[in-house]
């Protein structure tokens, strides 16, 4: 009997203390209750923090979320609901980060990656920032003028489509692309310089313009004074000639408005042979009226000394048909983009630029009539004519030679083996001399 009763008073203990472990028993997780990112509550269910609620134990936590790059319509129109990793990573459950799939960047693999990082010659920007702080400020010819502010893109890939803006001299959609000097095609004639006007005015009665406005011409700006009489044709000039993008303008005013507005009008000369040009800002001679925009925010329209009205000014087109070329290699040779150096020019094309980058262009072959040794040959006796002298490098090569080009007349391209006595063996120059009629001379 004694011996029974100490059987049952062992099972009550162990009965007692099983139920005491429950009592106390702890909330999983590894190595602390509910992982170290919850409470555990008295019915040892864990209350997990906000971003690791997804396992009972807190131990895995949540990526962000953005508008999926591809996702199932939900109604008419509606589409791309949030997703983790936007459907383009997978999350890092331990640390809660998205390793985002090949060409997708941002927190949430939001954006698209911009290719190459734009070779580390340009800035990744998103379509809103594109049009924000390069688009058209107004639309071309707009009245009164701009506020210096872009197109505002809305749409839902506003902050997920980017794209390289290459810094100036660079181009390509990485900005891998190095641009060639560019200038006027020398064999086109009887062309016109690209000519625009800008106008400025008061928009109140009696008033007068008084600040400052903000030209932007293709990326570069300037500012000059709202009031036209601080502003001459001279100023006008030194003022364009101050961007990169321009090298030489002639700028004529007309008299003063009683609201001391005027009209100037402004004809490009020539532009620089290196272009201050990228992916997004480039012209070939003939720039559009929309890539000239006024900011009109810091001019105001003035009467006694208070703002009676706004400042308006706005640009019109003079001479925009049969302009004066702006092409790569002068549209005579082909732009080595990888070096943006020249491979060579023929003469006649853009010397200066020529001079400075001896390796970016080669020259491409005319099309022009070959002229045979024989024809050549009698020309060798022939008198001088009067004609600019050019500089001759014959190369010896197995069965021709290369000759000189002639800017605006016919070009000899090559020349049979026959010639070869008139060029020595030793690499040195030779002088030949240019006619009217594109006939050359040999000195």
């Amino acid at each position: 009997m004694a011996r029974m009763r100490g059987v049952v008073l062992k099972w009550a203990a162990a009965l007692l203390l099983a139920s005491l472990n429950c009592v106390n028993a702890r909330c999983p997780g590894f190595g602390q209750s509910c992982s170290g990112h919850g409470n555990c509550t008295t019915d040892n269910v864990c209350q997990c923090d906000h971003e690791w609620n997804i396992e009972p134990d807190c131990s895995t936590k949540k990526c962000a979320k953005s508008e999926s790059w591809s996702s199932r319509a939900t109604g008419y129109n509606v589409g791309h609901s949030l997703a983790e990793c936007g459907n383009r990573g997978t999350c890092d459950r331990d640390a809660g980060t998205c390793v985002c799939d090949a060409g997708f960047t941002g927190q949430a693999c939001e954006r698209l990656a911009c290719p190459n990082d734009c070779s580390g010659k340009g800035e990744c920007l998103t379509m809103y920032r594109a049009g924000r702080d390069l688009g058209p400020d107004t639309p071309a010819g707009f009245k009164p003028g701009g506020d210096g502010i872009g197109p505002i893109y809305k749409g839902w890939d506003d902050f997920s489509l980017m794209g390289c803006a290459c810094d100036w001299g660079y181009t390509g959609s990485d900005c891998s692309l190095r641009m060639c000097p560019k200038g006027d095609d020398p064999l086109t004639e009887n062309q016109y310089y690209r000519m625009i006007n800008v106008t400025t005015n008061a928009t109140a009665v009696s008033a007068n313009l008084n600040g400052t406005f903000e030209v932007t011409f293709d990326g570069h700006s300037f500012e000059f004074p709202a009031n036209a009489s601080k502003w001459t044709a001279s100023d006008c000039e030194a003022s364009w000639e101050s961007l990169d993008n321009v090298h030489d303008v002639r700028c004529t005013r007309t008299p003063l408005t009683n609201d001391w507005g005027a009209v100037w009008t402004v004809e490009f000369v020539s532009w620089p042979s290196n272009p201050a040009q990228n992916n997004y800002f480039n012209h070939q001679g003939n720039p559009p009226l929309s890539s000239f925009t006024c900011d009109t925010t810091s001019a105001r329209a003035m009467k006694f000394g208070k703002i009676v009205g706004n400042a308006s000014c706005y640009f019109g087109d003079v001479q925009n048909s049969n302009i004066r070329e702006y092409k790569d290699c002068s549209g005579r040779g082909i732009c080595s983009t990888a070096s943006g150096r020249y491979v060579g020019l023929y003469p006649g094309a853009d010397a200066g630029a020529r001079a400075r980058h001896p390796d970016s262009c080669r020259p491409t072959p005319q099309p022009f009539q070959h002229i045979h040794a024989t024809a050549a040959r009698a020309t060798l006796g022939s008198p001088a004519p009067t004609a600019r002298r050019q500089q001759l490098l014959f190369r010896r090569r197995p069965t021709r030679m290369s000759f000189c080009f002639t800017p605006r007349a016919a070009t000899i391209l090559a020349m049979h083996s026959t010639l070869r006595r008139h060029a020595p063996r030793t690499r040195r120059s030779i002088c030949c001399t240019q006619s009217r009629t594109g006939l050359t001379h040999l000195l």
